[in-house]
């Protein structure tokens, strides 16, 4: 528009010129000095237009650059939250981990806690028989007799064995056992000389049967060890059967009429001294599970007798 003005303002000078008669150096001269402003007027719009667009281009950089910094503290926020969000997470699964890790472990260690399976009750119960078996083998069978010691004859032997004709210094029940085949008097002391009357406290006798009735030399020999301040516990010698006895011999010394002569004299000691007596006549005679060896008339069945060891050791409690 300003151009087209200034076009306008120089045709009508060069007429105003050409009409008032002037000359045409003036009129170039007032075209000349309209050019220069127009161009001066130009240069002025131009230089604020383009400060213009500097300013607006300013505002426009510094609203990007304020929309990008709101949109990286956006992401930043935004990822902070998901990393805590993660992190929140993974912390909640290493919980939920860990307890369950702890749950099953308290599972396990309940599972182990129980008594046992029953293969194990089972172990445990045939290791207990077994050890309790060796204990009672072992313990003394009674309380208050202090160390014991048991001397006996072929009848004895066979409470322990059916296959051998001694026993020598073996232990059941807490008790020390000497037994022999035909044992007499003589046999007796002379397992207690050699086992020493200074290792027991009370001595057990099942003895008699060998000595044909004959009580006189035993008598003298408990009252010295009673002497001594040892206990003694004597057993009534078993009955016989006389229509087994196997012959002449037999006869003489093993009728049953013996072993009543014998325990009467024995008992009579025994009430005299207030020494306990074990009745195994009278145990054996009115017994159905112990009987007398149809062969021989002197000896027991079963062999083992492990039941009048029985009788003696629980007549001892």
């Amino acid at each position: 528009m300003k151009k087209i003005g200034s076009f306008l303002l120089i045709m009508m000078l060069s007429f105003s010129a050409v009409a008032c008669g002037k000359g045409s150096n003036e009129v170039k001269d007032a075209a000349k000095e309209a050019a220069i402003e127009e161009t001066v007027e130009e240069n002025g719009a131009q230089e604020e237009s383009s400060a213009a667009d500097a300013d607006q281009s300013s505002e426009k950089e510094e609203a990007s650059g304020e929309t990008a910094i709101s949109e990286t503290s956006a992401e930043s926020a935004t990822q902070s939250a998901s990393d805590g969000s993660a992190e929140t997470k993974d912390k909640a699964s290493s919980e939920t981990s860990e307890s369950a890790a702890l749950e099953k472990s308290g599972s396990e260690q309940t599972q182990n806690t129980p008594e046992g399976t029953p293969k194990d009750e089972a172990s445990n119960e045939s290791q207990s028989n077994a050890e309790s078996a060796e204990a009672e083998k072992a313990a003394p069978a009674v309380q208050g007799y202090g160390r014991m010691v048991f001397v006996g004859d072929s009848r004895s032997v066979d409470m322990f064995s059916a296959d051998v004709n001694e026993i020598s210094g073996e232990t059941y029940n807490g008790i020390t056992v000497f037994c022999i085949d035909g044992g007499k008097y003589d046999d007796m002391v002379n397992y207690i000389s050699g086992y020493g009357t200074d290792n027991f406290d009370t001595l057990v006798s099942w003895m008699g049967c060998n000595d044909f009735g004959n009580f006189s030399q035993y008598g003298p020999y408990y009252d010295q060890l009673l002497a001594q301040g040892k206990q003694i516990v004597v057993c009534t010698v078993g009955p016989t059967k006389d229509e087994c006895l196997l012959d002449d011999m037999d006869w003489y010394y093993y009728p049953n009429s013996n072993q009543i002569n014998y325990n009467n004299s024995l008992v009579s000691w025994a009430n005299s001294k207030g020494v306990k007596v074990i009745d195994l006549y009278s145990y054996i005679s009115g017994s159905s599970t112990i009987s007398v060896v149809p062969t021989d008339g002197i000896h027991y069945l079963p062999q083992p007798t492990t039941e009048l060891w029985s009788v003696i050791t629980s007549s001892l409690k």
